[in-house]
């Protein structure tokens, strides 16, 4: 089975510490870009598998609006073999969303919303530039619950410049009390050649210091593990059996089909991405070309790298037996990383897995380089 991720690049205000593809203020192109994604549509179906996820995501899909994300949903389960029981998931921004849109999405067969909240404090909230009040995100969960959403997932940042541990277990205390299923809860990345990474640069803002983003990271863990919500990847937290079931599938390594401007996938070994820019994006289909921007075949080794490190990501961790894949490096070498890293308390093997501990989930990212070295 295949994911199917379908990009929607526009939003009404970029968010500062966003370097995701989205715009701002491009609204009059949402008619063009949606008959160039049902071309592009068109052009993919003869090949692809059948789909058992589908993954609406940008920008802010619910910037479109009710009537035209239905056609969307519909014209997917019309190029595509849609399983029967498939997870289809829209990202939603609760300043976008009101009654009506959501009991239309609900009606076109979307069963898992992920509200983008980020936090509860109006204060961090403006500091991200988000267009919604905490008043507000409680509202959307609210009307997504009234229009018949069994599946809720929000987006949480924590580690802000000037947000404080009180802050964040007011945030992480709100989503408990909503009840959603599902939480994604991400230290705030200050990415190169964004609006954000220019303020720290001129010392208008102040970064988290390390100890106090993984004390954050730490309380995501007890307050959400508290109210039913298990981690089952190092910053996602869910009900059992409510894990987003698409980002688990490209965790353990499955094939992928993106539509959209700049969405990437991977199929047969490998990885391409289309063009980025709304424009040239719609210019190509208009053509009847693929809007294929790049493309590489993944070597056997680096498809086994990734394979490993990406499900050490997920509490389940990875078969010991990938260490002894040709991955390119000495194996023993491999093993004896992988000692070294168990002896210092960062890795563990049980039942024939090895997996991140709870020591290694908070520096994973040297967990990874030090695996690989």
């Amino acid at each position: 089975m295949t994911g199917l991720y379908l990009h929607i690049p526009f939003c009404r205000r970029k968010c500062p510490y966003c370097d995701f593809n989205s715009y701002a203020g491009m609204e009059a192109q949402i008619p063009a870009y949606l008959e160039a994604l049902g071309r592009e549509m068109a052009l993919r179906a003869a090949e692809a598998d059948p789909v058992d996820t589908v993954y609406v995501g940008g920008g802010t899909p619910t910037l479109l609006g009710g009537e035209r994300l239905a056609r969307l949903l519909g014209a997917v389960g019309e190029a595509f073999q849609v399983a029967p029981e498939a997870e289809a998931t829209v990202e939603a921004n609760p300043g976008t969303v009101d009654a009506d849109l959501l009991r239309a999405l609900r009606a076109a067969g979307c069963n898992r919303l992920s509200v983008g909240v980020q936090s509860f404090d109006d204060d961090v909230l403006r500091f991200l530039g988000r267009i919604h009040t905490a008043e507000e995100a409680g509202q959307a969960v609210a009307l997504a619950r009234e229009a018949g959403f069994e599946n809720l997932s929000l987006d949480l940042i924590h580690s802000v410049p000037g947000q404080h541990l009180e802050s964040w277990r007011r945030t992480l205390e709100q989503a408990r009390d909503l009840g959603v299923e599902h939480v994604s809860a991400y230290a705030l990345t200050v990415e190169p050649g964004t609006p954000l990474a220019e303020r720290m640069a001129a010392g208008e803002a102040e970064p988290v210091a390390d100890e106090a983003s993984l004390e954050m990271m730490r309380l995501a863990h007890e307050v959400l593990g508290r109210s039913g919500l298990a981690r089952y990847e190092i910053s996602n937290f869910a009900q059992p059996g409510r894990e987003c079931r698409h980002n688990l599938a490209c965790w353990r390594g499955g094939e992928y089909l993106g539509l959209g401007a700049g969405a990437h996938s991977f199929a047969g070994g490998i990885r391409w991405a289309n063009v980025a820019a709304p424009g040239a994006y719609v210019e190509m289909l208009a053509a009847g070309h693929l809007p294929v921007a790049w493309a590489e075949r993944l070597s056997r080794e680096r498809r086994a790298e990734e394979a490993l490190l990406l499900a050490l990501r997920t509490t389940e961790g990875a078969p010991v037996s990938r260490l002894e894949a040709p991955i390119g490096r000495d194996c023993g070498q491999a093993r004896r990383n992988t000692r070294e890293l168990v002896e210092a308390g960062l890795l563990e093997v049980a039942a024939g897995r090895l997996r991140l501990t709870e020591a290694g989930v908070a520096v994973a990212n040297d967990v990874f380089l030090r695996l690989m070295s």
